[in-house]
């Protein structure tokens, strides 16, 4: 078994779901030690890696990844070089690529800081604490999966809302839409998804996670309470779309509470961080996808206040993140070593010519 497969079989054995990190950033430093690298762990369970254990809040090379999963156990296989597991995706092994990238470098003169952050997966105390102590960094890499050919730009925003909906109720043997919370729910839901139930470029989309309705087998529901999931594009369509939500399921006797806010986020591909890594491909004959992915990340949380040239980028398919068939090939991440080795090093280069 190689180093790098037995280092990510390490990682994706040991289960982390957010608010459980503390066995696997144990085994992250013990991967760390192995390959020559500084690591420590801060106040609220980050685990950091440097060549020599510099301050990590100024810094030329900021990564961070995190260290913690969606719930649900996965049991870990091996076949061929393809590693099963949770985590395996998102986001082990990409952390598991910055980690052993950096240990290739074998440079003093460059300030290179890899943070696993806990938390990412839930309300994000590892990004809001790089926050909260000012970390700054001239160019920053996000560890998500991308593929090994994707350059990640953007990320959408997210806007959970909470729905209640209220009826008189009724026997089931006399139904009356009007008389269930549950028909008045799914009335304005109808409207809503025939707009904004598919993923479509420029425009906001949403999704149903959970409803809890119902008090008995022959009673209609006199209550009920959903949490819709709202995808944007764009920090203006937070106030339409809030708007909109109010509107139609008010005239149907349901209100509507948001439950937090993430901001979307974007950068050039022109800035030196995404370009380094489009000229590393380039560079190795391959085709950079350039991409914004629909779901959240740390990434919207900390730029541009940590670093304003960013990107995201870990091998994977983002496809099998949260899913049972989350794995991921030794093969990919060998690849995205190189490409993390040589765009570093070319960030190197050009910030030390213009100092």
């Amino acid at each position: 078994m190689s180093e790098l497969l037995r280092h990510l079989v390490e990682l994706v054995s040991v289960y982390s779901p957010s608010g459980r990190e503390a066995e696997v950033a144990k085994v992250v430093r013990d991967i760390a030690s192995e390959l020559g690298l500084s690591s420590w762990i801060d106040g609220v369970g980050n685990v950091w890696i440097s060549f020599d254990r510099n301050d990590c809040r100024n810094t030329d090379v900021l990564i961070v990844g995190h260290i913690d999963t969606v719930p649900g156990y996965i049991n870990v296989r091996v076949e061929d070089d393809v590693v099963w597991g949770r985590g395996a995706v998102d986001a082990k092994g990409p952390l598991l690529a910055y980690l052993h990238a950096i240990s290739r470098l074998q440079i003093t003169d460059y300030r290179v800081c890899l943070g696993g952050l806990v938390g990412e997966e839930a309300d994000s105390p590892g990004a809001n604490y790089i926050l909260k102590t000012r970390f700054r960094s001239r160019h920053l890499f996000v560890a998500e999966p991308s593929g090994y050919d994707g350059v990640v730009i953007g990320y959408r925003g997210s806007l959970p809302v909470q729905v209640v909906c209220r009826a008189v109720g009724g026997h089931a043997a006399s139904p009356d839409p009007s008389r269930s919370a549950y028909e008045r729910f799914h009335d304005a839901w109808s409207v809503l998804k025939s707009k904004y139930g598919n993923v479509q470029p420029k425009k906001p989309s949403m999704s149903v996670t959970r409803i809890v309705a119902g008090d008995y087998g022959n009673m209609l529901p006199t209550y009920l309470e959903a949490r819709l999931d709202i995808r944007l594009w764009s920090d203006n369509e937070r106030e339409q779309i809030l708007d909109e939500l109010r509107r139609v399921f008010g005239e149907r006797g349901c209100s509507v509470r948001v439950l937090g806010y993430t901001k979307p986020v974007k950068v050039k591909p022109q800035q030196p961080t995404p370009r380094s890594l489009i000229r590393s491909m380039l560079r190795r004959g391959i085709k950079p996808r350039i991409t914004i992915k629909h779901g959240t990340s740390d990434m919207n949380l900390i730029v541009p206040e940590v670093a304003q040239d960013a990107v995201a980028y870990g091998p994977g398919d983002p496809r099998l993140s949260h899913s049972l068939e989350e794995r991921i090939s030794i093969k990919e991440i060998m690849y995205a070593i190189d490409i993390i080795v040589d765009a570093i090093l070319q960030l190197r280069q050009w910030d030390l010519s213009s100092r």
